[in-house]
């Protein structure tokens, strides 16, 4: 699908995706130094009672981690539908965003789900772009005019902090790298929960293992999320259950 561009980026426009689906998204092309609340605006997204920032990929998992991760994912999706929570995530086909994306697709989900990421930021080495390989769920695209994967962190979280103003908000961590301990420490600076997966591998494991043992942190960026944040662990051996009541929970509404 070949996209439209935006010739000024101090004025995007917004514009329709349509997939093979028939399911339209709303895109808007900008830079990462947009107004987020100009950004809500422009893309029509109310703001939300409750909200959810999912981060985290699917790097160097097993195959039994990895379908115990699609059999989570669905049970997320169902308490998501059924709170009609507002999620962001990295908006591209792979890893954690693929996963909730083909969940929500089986449930009543009604709420704006929105994928921020650099649109010229190659997958990998000579491979298609972010803006290539977008996640068909979603109904919104904030499309960062960069080529770096990391770019789109401050408007991500620009937008994360505007809806959490009125919204209560977790954040969940699936495996993930660079960039989501990024996303994580954005996460803690914003006082947000964050509930690590642990057993699905990377970061996700690393965070879960220092929480258990600080002293043992071998990153000091890693010792400072854990001294700082208000993190949550849920073991991926767990019931999905489990992990379906602790999302019911944490996301009831402010009101």
């Amino acid at each position: 699908m070949e996209l439209p561009t935006v010739t000024t980026i101090n004025s995007p426009v917004p514009f329709s995706l349509t997939w093979p689906t028939g399911q339209q998204s709303l895109a808007i092309r900008t830079d990462a130094n947009f107004d987020p609340a100009r950004l809500a605006k422009m893309l029509q997204i109310p703001i939300p009672t409750r909200l959810l920032m999912l981060s985290g990929g699917a790097g160097d998992m097993s195959l039994e981690s990895h379908q115990k991760l699609k059999r989570l994912f669905q049970a997320i999706a169902e308490v998501l539908a059924a709170t009609q929570t507002t999620v962001i995530d990295g908006g591209t086909k792979f890893g954690a965003v693929s996963l909730l994306g083909e969940a929500l697709a089986h449930t009543h989900y009604a709420a704006p789900y929105i994928g921020v990421l650099p649109a010229h930021a190659e997958t990998s080495p000579n491979g298609p772009k972010g803006e290539e390989v977008l996640e068909p769920h979603h109904s919104h695209f904030v499309l960062i005019e960069g080529k770096e994967w990391g770019e789109e962190v401050r408007l991500m979280y620009g937008l994360a902090d505007y809806f959490s103003r009125q919204a209560t908000s977790v954040a969940l961590l699936v495996n993930g790298g660079s960039i989501s301990l990024k996303e994580v420490e954005q996460n803690v600076q914003q006082h947000r929960e964050i509930i690590i997966i642990a057993g699905s591998g990377r970061l996700a494991d690393e965070l879960a293992a220092a929480v258990h043992q600080p002293q043992a942190a071998m990153r000091d960026r890693v010792a400072t999320v854990v001294r700082a944040g208000k993190l949550t662990i849920f073991d991926l051996s767990q019931p999905v259950e489990t992990l379906a009541t602790l999302l019911k929970q944490r996301l009831k509404s402010k009101a």
